[in-house]
This record gives structure tokens, sequence and C-alpha cells, in this order.
């Protein structure tokens, strides 16, 4: 998942994306991959669990919004300083998770 960060900064950047059906049983993969990812970049078992369950509610936000079958959520997973920012997006729609990250 860490790829190259700017040289300057010595830290590794983190961007993830991944798009996944507006409608049907897929959704749960973006509060699980959110999960995962936040254990990942050093939060705890409860923050993790605490960050996908924030997730999950934008996806059924987001999906119970969406005009058609046929519409994608898109998520953006990325570090940004000590944070974890999840961006999501779906039929001009957008919502965003922030988390703290342990030092």
């Amino acid at each position: 998942m860490p790829a190259a960060g700017d040289k300057d900064s010595g830290e590794a950047a983190l961007v993830l994306q991944l798009t996944v059906p507006a409608a049907g049983g897929l959704r749960v993969i973006a509060s699980e991959l959110a999960a995962r990812v936040a254990e990942h970049l050093g939060a705890g078992k409860p923050d993790a669990r605490s960050i996908g369950d924030r997730v999950e509610t934008i996806v059924s936000q987001l999906g119970d919004a969406a005009r058609g079958e046929k519409e994608d959520i898109t998520f953006e997973f990325r570090r940004s300083g000590a944070e974890l920012v999840i961006h999501a997006r779906c039929a001009g729609a957008a919502s965003e998770v922030r988390h703290p990250l342990p030092a």
C-alpha cells in the first residue's frame, strides 16, 4: 500500500482508490478496507472499527441517494500528514471522513 512519498518529508505516501457499485452487497468492501487501511497506518482495532463504521454510514447515505442501479461510489483513501482522509463521491454527492493517526 505505501508508496514513495515526498523525499523531503521522509514520510511514505498512501493513496488508494476504490470503486464499488452503489447498490448491492459489494458496498461492504469499502468499510472493511477502511478499517484495514487504518490499522495498517497504526490505528488500534477500536479506532479502525470506528472508521469502518463511519465509512459504512457514508456508503449507505451515498448509495441510497444514487439515482440508478448503475451508479458507483468512488473512494480515495490517503494519508495527509497525521490524518487518514477518506473521500467518497457518487452521483454528484460527496462526503469525507478524517481521522487522526498515532504519531
